[in-house]
C-alpha cells in the first residue's frame, strides 16, 4: 500500500510538472503571435510612387549656439547648447492629382538622438499621413494628418521647385491686409508687416530673401534663404540660415543658429501623356518635326516646321509646366511659323507638345 501510494504521488507530481511546462510553452507561443507577427505584417518594400515630376537632393543641417556670456550659463542650459548635425536625402514626388509624396532617408546624425531613442531609417510623408521605417523596412510608427491638413492643401497648386523672390504685388498686399495686418510696401521691394506688437520685415532680392521678426522691438527670429538655378532651369533652395534669439536661465542671451545646405540636386520631369484620338494617332510611317527658338526662350517663342505639311493640316499646340499643368493650348490650321507670347510665364522649365494627324512632337525648353 505504501509503495502504491508513493508511486501514485510521484506520477501525479510528474504530470503536474509536464502540464506546467506545456502552459509556459503555450504562453510563449501566444506572446510571439501577439507581438512578433504584427511586426512582420507591417514590413514594407517602399515602392517608388507614380509621379509627373521628381526632385531629389541632399540636405546637411548644422545647429550651433552663440552665447553672450558663456561663464554665466546655468548647468542645465549647457546640455542644450551642444552643437548638432544631420544629413538627410530627400526624394519628392508630385503626381497628376497634385499630391506630393516625400521620402526622407536619414544618412548621418550627431547629438540628435539619445541612446534610448529609436532612430528612423526612412520617413514617408504623403496624403495619408506620416510613417517611419526601420533599416529593415519595418514600420516604427504611423500617424494620420490632423484635421487642418486637408483644408490647408485644398486649392493650392503645388510644385517641387521655388519661384524666385519678388516684391509684394497689390493682390498679395490686399490679401495680407484682409487678415488684419498693417503693410508698408516700399519701392525697393522691402515690406514691413505688423500686428499686435509683432513686426515682420521682409526684403527680397534677385535670388534671396531675408525676413526678420520682432516683438515690441525685441528681436525674436531672422531667416535668410538663398536660391540656385539648376542647369535644367528649375529654381531650388540652396541654403537657409535661421537665427532664434533666446533668453536662458540667469538672463543670459543666446542665438540658436541653424544652417541647412542643399546639394546634389537631381530632377526628373515626365511630359503629360494624353490618349490620342483616332484623328491624332501617330502613324509610324509618317513623321514631322519642328524647331523652337530662341533657346533659352525670352518673351517670345517661335515654332517652325522642319518638314512640309498639308495646308489643311490642323495642329494642337500645348505648353505644360513641370507639374504637368497646362499653361497654354491652341488649335491652329497649319500656322507655322507660329509665335507664342511667353512674357507672362515665370522663369523655369516647360514642355511644348504639338499634335497633328501625322504625328505628335514634344520638346522641353527653358524660359528665362
Amino acid at each position: 500500500m505504501k509503495k502504491k501510494l508513493f508511486t501514485h504521488t510521484h506520477t501525479h507530481t510528474h504530470t503536474h510538472t509536464l502540464n506546467r511546462k506545456s502552459y509556459l510553452q503555450f504562453c510563449l507561443m501566444l506572446f510571439c503571435l501577439m507581438v512578433l507577427k504584427p511586426s512582420f505584417a507591417q514590413t514594407s518594400s517602399l515602392v517608388e510612387p507614380d509621379y509627373n515630376s521628381k526632385h531629389s537632393y541632399t540636405e546637411e543641417m548644422k545647429t550651433f549656439y552663440i552665447v553672450e556670456d558663456v561663464f554665466s550659463v546655468a548647468e542645465l542650459d549647457k546640455l542644450k547648447l551642444i552643437p548638432k548635425s544631420q544629413t538627410k536625402r530627400y526624394d519628392k514626388y508630385l503626381n497628376e492629382d497634385n499630391e506630393i509624396t516625400t521620402i526622407v532617408h536619414f544618412l548621418d546624425s550627431e547629438n540628435i538622438y539619445q541612446d534610448w531613442m529609436t532612430v528612423p531609417h526612412k520617413i514617408i510623408v504623403d496624403a495619408e499621413g506620416v510613417t517611419s521605417f526601420s533599416a529593415e523596412n519595418i514600420v516604427i510608427s504611423a500617424a494620420p494628418h490632423g484635421d487642418e491638413y486637408p483644408n490647408s492643401q485644398n486649392g493650392v497648386e503645388k510644385s517641387l521647385f521655388v519661384t524666385l523672390p519678388a516684391a509684394l504685388n497689390e493682390d498679395q498686399i490686399s490679401s495680407i491686409e484682409d487678415q488684419g495686418f498693417n503693410v508698408n510696401a516700399y519701392t525697393n521691394g522691402t515690406a514691413t508687416i505688423s500686428k499686435d506688437g509683432i513686426e515682420i520685415h521682409s526684403n527680397p532680392t534677385e535670388k534671396s530673401t531675408e525676413k526678420v521678426i520682432s516683438k515690441d522691438g525685441a528681436l525674436i527670429y531672422s531667416e535668410k534663404r538663398f536660391y540656385q538655378t539648376l542647369s535644367s532651369g528649375e529654381h531650388v533652395l540652396e541654403k537657409k540660415i535661421t537665427r532664434n534669439y533666446l533668453t536662458l536661465y540667469n538672463g543670459v542671451c543666446a542665438e540658436k543658429v541653424t544652417v541647412k545646405t542643399n546639394s546634389e540636386h537631381e530632377v526628373n520631369i515626365k511630359a503629360e501623356e494624353k490618349s490620342a484620338s483616332p484623328e491624332t494617332k501617330s502613324n509610324p510611317s509618317e513623321s514631322i518635326s519642328f524647331q523652337i527658338f530662341p533657346v533659352p526662350v525670352g518673351d517670345l517663342l517661335t515654332i517652325s516646321a522642319k518638314a512640309d505639311s498639308s495646308p489643311r493640316s490642323w495642329f494642337t499646340i500645348s505648353i505644360f509646366d513641370t507639374s504637368g499643368r497646362s499653361v497654354f493650348t491652341e488649335q491652329e490650321q497649319n500656322p507655322f511659323p507660329y509665335n507664342i507670347s511667353t512674357n507672362q510665364l515665370p522663369g523655369g522649365t516647360y514642355i511644348i507638345k504639338i499634335e497633328g494627324k501625322k504625328a505628335s512632337w514634344t520638346e522641353r525648353f527653358i524660359k528665362l
